[in-house]
This record gives structure tokens, C-alpha cells and sequence, in this order.
């Protein structure tokens, strides 16, 4: 990712986060899923090529964040990961403004 689409980027999930907070109420306060149910909805194994930012994006709206409780965000891969964000990746650092809202 090179600093131009890096910066435009990063304005898109600043737009995702903002758009989220705008539409929370209309989110469920507790998901109507059962434990599991991403596993159905994710291929068997990981792609061979990289997937865009786009289908990403596309993925975590319509198949993570109905699993969300509207009142907590998703855990930071980072500190699952025991590290913090860095220059040096940038999608950890976009998920990291996602994560702080």
C-alpha cells in the first residue's frame, strides 16, 4: 500500500467509523447469531492472492459486524497479536483507528 492509497484509505474507514456511530441505533444491542457462525460464512482455507481493501471492507460489514454487540467494537488484532500498531503496516494501523473510534 503506497502513501497516496494509504491516505485514502485511511479517510474511508474514518467515513466507516463515523457511519457506524451515525446508524448504532439502528444496529441490534445484542446479535442474533449463534457462537460459530463466521466459521459457515468464510472459505475453508485463505485466499492465494491478496483480497482488496473493498472486499475486506464488504466482509467485515456483512458477515463480522452482525456479530457485534452494538456496544462493544471488535477486540484489536494487534494486542491479540501482543503489539501495538506500527508505521510499517499499514492495515494494522488503519484497524487501529477503527478500533480507537
Amino acid at each position: 500500500m503506497d502513501s497516496a492509497e494509504f491516505r485514502r484509505r485511511g479517510k474511508e474507514m474514518i467515513d466507516y467509523v463515523a457511519n457506524y456511530l451515525e446508524t448504532i441505533e439502528k444496529r441490534r444491542v445484542t446479535p442474533s447469531i449463534e457462537p460459530g457462525y463466521l466459521k459457515h460464512l468464510l472459505p475453508s482455507s485463505a485466499p492465494e492472492e491478496p483480497e482488496g481493501f473493498d472486499d475486506i471492507m464488504k466482509d467485515v460489514e456483512d458477515k463480522v459486524m452482525i456479530g457485534v454487540r452494538r456496544d462493544v467494537f471488535l477486540k484489536d488484532p494487534c494486542r491479540m497479536e501482543g503489539k501495538r500498531p506500527a508505521a510499517r503496516n499499514s492495515c494494522k494501523t488503519c484497524w487501529f483507528v477503527f478500533r480507537s473510534r
